[in-house]
Protein backbone atom coordinates (compact mmCIF):
# COMPACT_ATOMS: atom_id res chain seq x y z
CA UNK A 1 0.00 0.00 0.00
CA UNK A 2 1.30 3.45 -0.85
CA UNK A 3 2.20 5.89 1.90
CA UNK A 4 -0.56 8.38 2.67
CA UNK A 5 0.08 12.02 1.81
CA UNK A 6 -1.13 14.84 4.09
CA UNK A 7 -3.59 16.00 1.43
CA UNK A 8 -5.24 12.59 1.56
CA UNK A 9 -6.70 13.47 4.96
CA UNK A 10 -10.33 14.49 4.36
CA UNK A 11 -11.96 17.50 5.92
CA UNK A 12 -15.58 16.42 6.20
CA UNK A 13 -18.42 18.68 7.28
CA UNK A 14 -19.87 17.14 10.44
CA UNK A 15 -23.47 17.60 11.52
CA UNK A 16 -24.37 16.47 15.01
CA UNK A 17 -27.85 15.32 15.97
CA UNK A 18 -28.29 15.37 19.75
CA UNK A 19 -31.24 13.78 21.49
CA UNK A 20 -30.62 10.19 22.57
CA UNK A 21 -29.92 9.26 26.16
CA UNK A 22 -27.67 6.35 25.26
CA UNK A 23 -25.15 5.22 22.68
CA UNK A 24 -26.39 5.33 19.08
CA UNK A 25 -26.03 1.88 17.50
CA UNK A 26 -27.45 2.36 14.01
CA UNK A 27 -28.86 4.91 11.60
CA UNK A 28 -30.53 5.00 8.20
CA UNK A 29 -31.38 7.66 5.64
CA UNK A 30 -34.50 7.83 3.53
CA UNK A 31 -33.81 7.58 -0.20
CA UNK A 32 -34.77 11.24 -0.71
CA UNK A 33 -32.31 12.25 2.06
CA UNK A 34 -35.05 14.09 3.94
CA UNK A 35 -35.30 11.81 6.97
CA UNK A 36 -32.73 10.23 9.25
CA UNK A 37 -33.59 7.53 11.77
CA UNK A 38 -31.27 6.75 14.66
CA UNK A 39 -31.46 3.71 16.97
CA UNK A 40 -30.06 3.78 20.46
CA UNK A 41 -29.32 1.96 23.70
CA UNK A 42 -32.09 4.08 25.24
CA UNK A 43 -34.60 1.67 23.57
CA UNK A 44 -35.86 4.39 21.23
CA UNK A 45 -35.63 5.32 17.59
CA UNK A 46 -35.77 9.00 16.66
CA UNK A 47 -36.88 10.30 13.26
CA UNK A 48 -35.08 13.51 12.28
CA UNK A 49 -35.53 16.20 9.67
CA UNK A 50 -32.08 16.10 8.07
CA UNK A 51 -31.99 19.68 6.80
CA UNK A 52 -33.19 21.25 10.04
CA UNK A 53 -31.51 18.69 12.32
CA UNK A 54 -34.68 18.57 14.39
CA UNK A 55 -36.37 15.50 15.88
CA UNK A 56 -39.79 14.87 14.36
CA UNK A 57 -40.99 11.93 16.42
CA UNK A 58 -39.95 8.98 18.54
CA UNK A 59 -40.61 5.33 17.75
CA UNK A 60 -41.26 3.78 21.14
CA UNK A 61 -42.02 0.11 21.85
CA UNK A 62 -38.79 -1.85 22.16
CA UNK A 63 -37.96 -2.88 25.72
CA UNK A 64 -34.20 -3.06 25.21
CA UNK A 65 -31.43 -1.33 23.28
CA UNK A 66 -32.21 -0.93 19.56
CA UNK A 67 -29.29 -2.34 17.58
CA UNK A 68 -30.29 -1.85 13.94
CA UNK A 69 -32.72 0.03 11.70
CA UNK A 70 -33.42 0.43 8.00
CA UNK A 71 -35.94 2.15 5.75
CA UNK A 72 -37.96 0.12 3.27
CA UNK A 73 -37.19 1.11 -0.36
CA UNK A 74 -40.38 3.19 -0.63
CA UNK A 75 -39.62 4.98 2.70
CA UNK A 76 -43.08 4.06 3.97
CA UNK A 77 -41.73 2.01 6.86
CA UNK A 78 -38.71 1.55 9.09
CA UNK A 79 -37.64 -1.88 10.33
CA UNK A 80 -35.75 -2.21 13.61
CA UNK A 81 -34.13 -4.99 15.63
CA UNK A 82 -33.52 -4.94 19.36
CA UNK A 83 -31.84 -6.59 22.31
CA UNK A 84 -35.37 -7.58 23.39
CA UNK A 85 -35.29 -10.25 20.64
CA UNK A 86 -37.93 -8.65 18.43
CA UNK A 87 -38.07 -7.14 14.96
CA UNK A 88 -40.52 -4.25 14.62
CA UNK A 89 -41.97 -2.53 11.55
CA UNK A 90 -42.95 1.14 11.94
CA UNK A 91 -45.10 3.26 9.61
CA UNK A 92 -43.30 6.51 8.85
CA UNK A 93 -46.56 8.37 8.13
CA UNK A 94 -47.96 7.75 11.63
CA UNK A 95 -44.98 6.40 13.66
CA UNK A 96 -47.25 3.46 14.54
CA UNK A 97 -45.72 0.01 15.04
CA UNK A 98 -47.58 -2.11 12.49
CA UNK A 99 -45.86 -5.44 13.07
CA UNK A 100 -43.81 -7.22 15.76
CA UNK A 101 -41.88 -10.32 14.67
CA UNK A 102 -40.92 -12.80 17.42
CA UNK A 103 -38.77 -15.88 16.76
CA UNK A 104 -35.23 -15.06 17.83
CA UNK A 105 -34.25 -16.32 21.27
CA UNK A 106 -31.63 -13.66 21.92
CA UNK A 107 -30.72 -10.10 20.94
CA UNK A 108 -31.39 -9.13 17.31
CA UNK A 109 -28.18 -7.56 16.03
CA UNK A 110 -29.05 -6.58 12.45
CA UNK A 111 -32.02 -6.12 10.13
CA UNK A 112 -31.74 -5.70 6.37
CA UNK A 113 -34.58 -5.10 3.88
CA UNK A 114 -34.44 -6.58 0.39
CA UNK A 115 -34.26 -4.17 -2.53
CA UNK A 116 -37.72 -5.18 -3.77
CA UNK A 117 -39.15 -4.43 -0.31
CA UNK A 118 -40.71 -7.88 0.05
CA UNK A 119 -38.30 -9.45 2.55
CA UNK A 120 -36.44 -8.54 5.71
CA UNK A 121 -33.56 -10.56 7.13
CA UNK A 122 -32.58 -10.49 10.79
CA UNK A 123 -29.54 -11.84 12.63
CA UNK A 124 -29.05 -12.59 16.28
CA UNK A 125 -26.89 -13.76 19.14
CA UNK A 126 -28.82 -17.05 18.87
CA UNK A 127 -26.79 -17.86 15.72
CA UNK A 128 -29.78 -17.71 13.39
CA UNK A 129 -30.40 -15.78 10.21
CA UNK A 130 -34.16 -15.43 9.69
CA UNK A 131 -35.84 -14.23 6.49
CA UNK A 132 -39.36 -12.82 6.91
CA UNK A 133 -42.12 -11.82 4.52
CA UNK A 134 -42.34 -8.08 5.15
CA UNK A 135 -45.96 -7.82 3.98
CA UNK A 136 -47.43 -10.63 6.10
CA UNK A 137 -44.82 -11.13 8.82
CA UNK A 138 -44.55 -14.83 7.95
CA UNK A 139 -41.27 -16.57 8.73
CA UNK A 140 -39.94 -17.86 5.41
CA UNK A 141 -36.51 -19.28 6.26
CA UNK A 142 -34.49 -19.94 9.36
CA UNK A 143 -30.94 -20.24 8.07
CA UNK A 144 -28.66 -22.24 10.35
CA UNK A 145 -24.91 -22.63 10.03
CA UNK A 146 -23.10 -19.95 12.02
CA UNK A 147 -21.52 -21.25 15.24
CA UNK A 148 -21.73 -17.99 17.19
CA UNK A 149 -23.43 -14.61 17.18
CA UNK A 150 -24.46 -13.45 13.69
CA UNK A 151 -23.67 -9.76 13.71
CA UNK A 152 -24.66 -8.58 10.25
CA UNK A 153 -26.41 -9.38 6.97
CA UNK A 154 -26.99 -7.78 3.57
CA UNK A 155 -28.98 -8.54 0.42
CA UNK A 156 -27.34 -8.37 -3.00
CA UNK A 157 -28.65 -5.85 -5.54
CA UNK A 158 -31.23 -8.18 -7.10
CA UNK A 159 -31.91 -10.08 -3.83
CA UNK A 160 -30.49 -13.27 -5.28
CA UNK A 161 -28.00 -13.60 -2.44
CA UNK A 162 -27.99 -12.83 1.26
CA UNK A 163 -24.62 -12.50 2.99
CA UNK A 164 -24.14 -12.82 6.75
CA UNK A 165 -21.14 -12.30 8.99
CA UNK A 166 -20.59 -13.86 12.39
CA UNK A 167 -18.39 -14.09 15.40
CA UNK A 168 -17.34 -17.54 14.23
CA UNK A 169 -14.95 -15.59 11.93
CA UNK A 170 -16.90 -16.61 8.80
CA UNK A 171 -18.91 -14.93 6.09
CA UNK A 172 -21.73 -17.02 4.69
CA UNK A 173 -23.46 -16.45 1.35
CA UNK A 174 -26.99 -17.79 1.05
CA UNK A 175 -28.37 -18.19 -2.48
CA UNK A 176 -32.08 -17.49 -2.06
CA UNK A 177 -33.15 -17.72 -5.69
CA UNK A 178 -32.30 -20.49 -8.13
CA UNK A 179 -32.68 -19.91 -11.84
CA UNK A 180 -32.76 -21.98 -15.00
CA UNK A 181 -29.18 -20.87 -15.51
CA UNK A 182 -28.15 -22.58 -12.28
CA UNK A 183 -29.68 -25.94 -13.26
CA UNK A 184 -28.17 -25.93 -16.73
CA UNK A 185 -25.56 -28.67 -17.04
CA UNK A 186 -23.01 -26.30 -18.53
CA UNK A 187 -23.52 -23.81 -15.70
CA UNK A 188 -23.47 -26.08 -12.65
CA UNK A 189 -19.97 -24.81 -11.91
CA UNK A 190 -21.68 -21.65 -10.67
CA UNK A 191 -22.85 -23.58 -7.61
CA UNK A 192 -19.83 -25.79 -7.11
CA UNK A 193 -18.78 -23.98 -3.93
CA UNK A 194 -22.33 -23.92 -2.54
CA UNK A 195 -23.95 -26.59 -0.37
CA UNK A 196 -27.71 -27.19 -0.62
CA UNK A 197 -29.58 -26.94 2.66
CA UNK A 198 -31.54 -30.07 3.51
CA UNK A 199 -34.67 -28.25 4.68
CA UNK A 200 -34.84 -25.44 2.09
CA UNK A 201 -34.28 -24.99 -1.63
CA UNK A 202 -31.41 -22.69 -0.68
CA UNK A 203 -27.69 -22.99 -1.23
CA UNK A 204 -25.02 -21.82 1.21
CA UNK A 205 -21.30 -21.12 0.85
CA UNK A 206 -18.81 -20.40 3.64
CA UNK A 207 -16.12 -17.76 3.06
CA UNK A 208 -13.14 -18.19 5.36
CA UNK A 209 -10.23 -15.81 5.68
CA UNK A 210 -10.88 -13.53 8.64
CA UNK A 211 -9.12 -14.27 11.92
CA UNK A 212 -11.49 -12.24 14.09
CA UNK A 213 -15.19 -11.54 14.54
CA UNK A 214 -16.87 -10.39 11.32
CA UNK A 215 -18.66 -7.14 12.10
CA UNK A 216 -20.20 -6.00 8.80
CA UNK A 217 -20.84 -7.16 5.22
CA UNK A 218 -21.95 -5.19 2.15
CA UNK A 219 -22.69 -5.88 -1.52
CA UNK A 220 -21.75 -3.43 -4.25
CA UNK A 221 -24.03 -2.62 -7.16
CA UNK A 222 -21.46 -4.38 -9.34
CA UNK A 223 -21.95 -7.64 -7.46
CA UNK A 224 -18.86 -7.72 -5.24
CA UNK A 225 -19.04 -8.52 -1.54
CA UNK A 226 -17.01 -6.81 1.18
CA UNK A 227 -16.56 -7.80 4.83
CA UNK A 228 -14.75 -6.27 7.78
CA UNK A 229 -13.53 -7.72 11.01
CA UNK A 230 -11.94 -7.28 14.40
CA UNK A 231 -8.79 -8.63 12.73
CA UNK A 232 -8.40 -5.03 11.40
CA UNK A 233 -8.89 -6.04 7.77
CA UNK A 234 -11.38 -5.34 5.01
CA UNK A 235 -11.85 -8.22 2.56
CA UNK A 236 -13.25 -8.08 -0.96
CA UNK A 237 -14.86 -11.29 -2.29
CA UNK A 238 -16.38 -12.75 -5.42
CA UNK A 239 -19.67 -13.99 -3.89
CA UNK A 240 -20.47 -16.26 -6.84
CA UNK A 241 -17.24 -18.27 -6.74
CA UNK A 242 -16.15 -17.64 -3.16
CA UNK A 243 -12.77 -16.23 -4.14
CA UNK A 244 -10.98 -13.71 -1.93
CA UNK A 245 -10.06 -10.92 -4.34
CA UNK A 246 -7.98 -8.83 -1.95
CA UNK A 247 -7.43 -7.99 1.68
CA UNK A 248 -7.12 -4.28 2.52
CA UNK A 249 -4.96 -3.44 5.51
CA UNK A 250 -4.24 -0.13 7.21
CA UNK A 251 -6.60 0.21 10.15
CA UNK A 252 -4.99 -0.19 13.56
CA UNK A 253 -8.22 -1.05 15.37
CA UNK A 254 -11.27 -3.26 14.95
CA UNK A 255 -13.08 -2.47 11.71
CA UNK A 256 -16.75 -2.07 12.58
CA UNK A 257 -18.61 -0.81 9.50
CA UNK A 258 -18.26 -0.66 5.71
CA UNK A 259 -20.18 0.87 2.81
CA UNK A 260 -19.82 0.91 -0.97
CA UNK A 261 -20.39 4.09 -2.92
CA UNK A 262 -23.25 3.98 -5.44
CA UNK A 263 -20.70 3.71 -8.26
CA UNK A 264 -19.07 0.67 -6.58
CA UNK A 265 -15.69 2.31 -7.16
CA UNK A 266 -15.09 3.30 -3.54
CA UNK A 267 -15.46 1.42 -0.28
CA UNK A 268 -15.55 3.23 3.07
CA UNK A 269 -14.61 1.57 6.35
CA UNK A 270 -14.80 2.76 9.94
CA UNK A 271 -12.67 1.36 12.76
CA UNK A 272 -12.21 2.03 16.44
CA UNK A 273 -8.81 3.55 15.63
CA UNK A 274 -10.97 6.68 15.20
CA UNK A 275 -10.58 6.83 11.43
CA UNK A 276 -12.76 6.39 8.37
CA UNK A 277 -10.81 5.12 5.37
CA UNK A 278 -11.95 5.26 1.76
CA UNK A 279 -10.50 2.55 -0.48
CA UNK A 280 -10.28 2.22 -4.24
CA UNK A 281 -12.11 -0.98 -5.15
CA UNK A 282 -10.09 -1.34 -8.34
CA UNK A 283 -6.63 -1.05 -6.79
CA UNK A 284 -7.24 -1.79 -3.12
CA UNK A 285 -5.35 1.37 -2.14
CA UNK A 286 -6.51 3.67 0.63
CA UNK A 287 -7.26 6.94 -1.16
CA UNK A 288 -8.52 9.00 1.77
CA UNK A 289 -8.52 9.02 5.57
CA UNK A 290 -10.84 11.00 7.78
CA UNK A 291 -10.04 11.47 11.45
CA UNK A 292 -13.38 10.83 13.13
CA UNK A 293 -14.61 13.12 15.89
CA UNK A 294 -17.90 11.47 16.85
CA UNK A 295 -16.35 9.00 19.36
CA UNK A 296 -17.13 5.31 19.14
CA UNK A 297 -19.08 5.51 15.89
CA UNK A 298 -20.95 2.34 14.93
CA UNK A 299 -22.08 3.07 11.36
CA UNK A 300 -20.68 4.53 8.18
CA UNK A 301 -22.61 4.63 4.93
CA UNK A 302 -22.71 6.34 1.57
CA UNK A 303 -25.94 8.00 0.49
CA UNK A 304 -27.04 7.72 -3.13
CA UNK A 305 -25.71 11.24 -3.69
CA UNK A 306 -22.24 10.18 -2.58
CA UNK A 307 -22.29 11.81 0.86
CA UNK A 308 -20.60 9.80 3.60
CA UNK A 309 -22.40 9.47 6.92
CA UNK A 310 -20.91 8.32 10.24
CA UNK A 311 -23.15 7.81 13.22
CA UNK A 312 -22.99 6.59 16.79
CA UNK A 313 -21.56 8.06 19.94
CA UNK A 314 -21.09 7.30 23.59
CA UNK A 315 -20.93 11.06 24.20
CA UNK A 316 -24.33 12.69 24.02
CA UNK A 317 -26.04 15.91 24.97
CA UNK A 318 -29.76 15.10 25.21
CA UNK A 319 -32.41 17.50 24.01
CA UNK A 320 -35.43 18.11 26.24
CA UNK A 321 -37.67 15.03 26.33
CA UNK A 322 -39.88 14.71 23.27
CA UNK A 323 -43.60 14.50 23.63
CA UNK A 324 -44.66 10.88 23.25
CA UNK A 325 -47.31 11.98 20.76
CA UNK A 326 -45.85 11.50 17.24
CA UNK A 327 -45.39 14.52 15.03
CA UNK A 328 -47.35 13.03 12.15
CA UNK A 329 -46.90 15.92 9.73
CA UNK A 330 -43.14 15.85 10.16
CA UNK A 331 -42.93 12.11 9.50
CA UNK A 332 -44.73 12.19 6.18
Amino acid sequence: MRKMDPEDIMDINIRIFRGHKGEVNSCCLSSDLQLLVTASDDSRLIVWNVRQRKPLCELVGHTGPVNSCQFTPDNKAVVSGSYDGSVRVWETSTSRCSMVLHEHKKSVECVNVSHDGLLVASTSWDGWVIVWNLETGALLYKLLGHKDCVKTCSFSLHDEYLASGGWDYTVRVWKLKTTARDSCTNSKWLLRRFKKLSDHDIYMMVLEGHTGNVQDVAFSTAGLLASCSWDRSVCLWNPHRGDLIRRMLGHTGWVKAISFSSSSLELASFADDDTIRVWSVMSGECINIHQNHTDLAQVCLFSQSGALLACGSAIFNPLPKLNNKPVVDGCK
